[in-house]
């Protein structure tokens, strides 16, 4: 293992340790806030933690941010093991004329197989949802904004790519794109906020860690094929925005001694 392979691997450490911290530091701030005696300064901290101005920002450093850093500044990660493929180009010059052709006819082969696992995906996901909804009560959803999929495939797919490309250049791309769960999965598993919904009876959230996990699945299918990280994430957009819909609050019904209240209509975005 040379020295580039070992600052790769504490990048990564490094990378699941401050998630794990993160998450556990705002566990304890948003178990602490939820006491009917909590301080003032706590809840006024959760509100500012909760803020998208503030969460957004830290998400965008973390997730690509860091990743970006490590390839263009450190060298301490490869295009190849990220998947970044050259995007094709037009050329009129006569010796680069068959090289685009050939980057073109890749894309095609790539745009194919991500249409096919999206769409198989998509039968998964939607007989998944058919059976779990029988005798179930029906839940209103509202599909969110493209750009808010389109933001969440950039954060997730970055992220993503960053921990499988140690183990690509490890390991090679069939064994390394699959290994590369383990960080994800670890990631998972120390998240105490993760385990505190899933505990509860939030058949939501529940719902979406599962199709988060299939367009892992997915994705990590389509890298396979193509090594190409650019049409994994528009898969995942794409899927995302179908499948990962906002759920919509049923109305609360206003007391009959008091004036009625709009009803609530949506809820708070992630």
């Amino acid at each position: 293992m040379n020295g580039m392979d070992v600052g790769r691997w504490d990048w990564l450490l490094l990378s699941v340790a401050v998630a794990t911290l993160a998450s556990l530091a705002y566990w304890l701030l948003a178990y602490t806030a939820a006491h009917p005696r909590v301080p003032a300064a706590v809840a006024m901290v959760k509100r500012v933690v909760d803020s998208p101005w503030i969460t957004q920002p830290l998400r965008l450093v973390y997730a690509v941010g860091l990743p970006a850093v490590l390839l263009f500044s450190l060298g301490a990660l490869t295009t190849r093991g990220l998947g970044l493929k050259p995007l094709p180009t037009f050329s009129p010059l006569d010796d680069l004329a068959g090289w685009s052709a050939v980057q073109w006819t890749e894309w095609a082969g790539d745009i194919g197989w991500a249409v096919l696992v999206a769409a198989i995906t998509f039968l998964l996901v939607g007989f998944g949802d058919r059976v779990a909804r029988q005798g179930a009560p029906v839940e209103r959803r509202s599909r969110h904004d493209l750009a808010i999929s389109l933001r969440e495939a950039v954060y997730y797919q970055v992220h993503w790519a960053f921990y499988r490309e140690s183990f690509v250049v490890m390991w090679g791309m069939r064994a390394g794109s699959w290994l590369g769960a383990l960080p994800v999965a670890l990631e998972a598993l120390l998240n105490p906020m993760l385990w505190e919904r899933m505990r509860g009876d939030d058949r939501v959230y529940a719902r979406q860690v599962v199709v988060r996990g299939g367009l892992y699945a997915a994705t990590t299918l389509i890298f396979l094929q193509t090594q190409n990280l650019w049409v994994a994430l528009v898969a995942d957009a794409a899927l995302g925005w179908i499948l990962l819909p906002v759920p919509l609050a049923a109305p609360v019904p206003a007391p009959a001694d008091t004036p009625t209240i709009p009803a609530l209509t949506g809820v708070k975005r992630p």
